[in-house]
């Protein structure tokens, strides 16, 4: 029955319906085989479904880049890439996801706040992550799935929470497993 409605939660996320599905369970109960088999069936859905397990990203916000890489390497239309390269800049975000300072002439119209300005900072880095997973999921359903979440750092478990938030509207869903 656990399964059904896993599985049931799955197929919401390809009605393009947001939520948030939380396994948790011990060590060993298939929370990561259910991961598994979800990146399997979402393919059957058109269900872009992105998973990285927090005890393999490296540093604040790996998971992050992890699943913007994934995004970028899976297969964009083309006028889904021209309208993540002219709204985004992932260079940019990704540099701000790696904690790089502003390289950028002062008159540039997008400019990483300085690393003085944590605030501003986090406010523009979830405002980009939203654009980027929004702009994605108008072409096609968005999944983003994290592993043992309880390891991640606090920075990028808060991220995730202010993402996941700002996201409420939109096509992109989230599946958490921890123990």
């Amino acid at each position: 029955r656990e399964k059904q409605a896993l599985y049931g939660g799955l197929d919401a996320f390809a009605h393009r319906s947001s939520q948030l599905l939380i396994i948790e369970g011990d060590a060993g109960s298939g929370k990561s085989q259910f991961i598994k088999k979800a990146c399997r069936r979402s393919h059957n859905r058109n269900v872009l479904l992105v998973t990285n397990d927090a005890r393999k990203t490296s540093g604040p916000f790996g998971l992050f880049r992890s699943w913007i890489e994934d995004i970028r390497q899976s297969d964009l239309p083309a006028s889904v890439a021209q309208e993540l390269s002219a709204f985004v800049n992932t260079r940019r975000l990704l540099s701000l996801l790696c904690g790089q300072t502003n390289d950028l002439p002062t008159q540039a119209s997008w400019r990483l706040p300085s690393a003085m300005r944590g605030t501003e900072r986090k406010d523009q880095l979830t405002a980009e992550l939203v654009r980027f997973f929004r702009i994605f999921s108008r072409h096609r359903p968005l999944v983003l799935a994290v592993s043992n979440f309880d390891r991640l750092d606090d920075e990028t478990r808060a991220l995730v929470k202010r993402v996941f938030c700002s996201l409420a509207n939109s096509p992109v869903g989230f599946i958490i497993t921890t123990n």
